[in-house]
């Protein structure tokens, strides 16, 4: 099983600063579908957001790319979250 730790705290400071579940795939963080007041605070110059959904979904590079199976299933908590990692990602539960 790989070492989860640094996409975890990626997912942390993100559901931190921005209030919503995000999850991490291929090198990037996506949000999930947002509030519009978190549609606000993403869409300001240069936040590194993108969306790229008409539902509100938006995504930026996480900076570094973990390739995950998407045969792997586990659950895992990391600084008193937990999370799951499923279908190539790793989801904040």
């Amino acid at each position: 099983m790989k070492n989860y730790d640094q996409i975890a705290q990626v997912l942390i400071k993100a559901k931190e600063q921005y209030g919503f579940k995000p999850h991490y795939k291929n090198g990037f963080i996506f949000s999930g579908q947002c509030t519009t007041s978190q549609m606000e605070e993403l869409d300001k110059p240069n936040s590194g957001w993108e969306l790229i959904s008409t539902t509100g979904e938006y995504r930026r590079q996480a900076g570094f790319c973990v390739n995950i199976d998407t045969d792997e299933f586990h659950r895992f908590d990391c600084s008193g979250y937990g999370f799951r990692v499923v279908d190539g990602m790793v989801v904040m539960r």
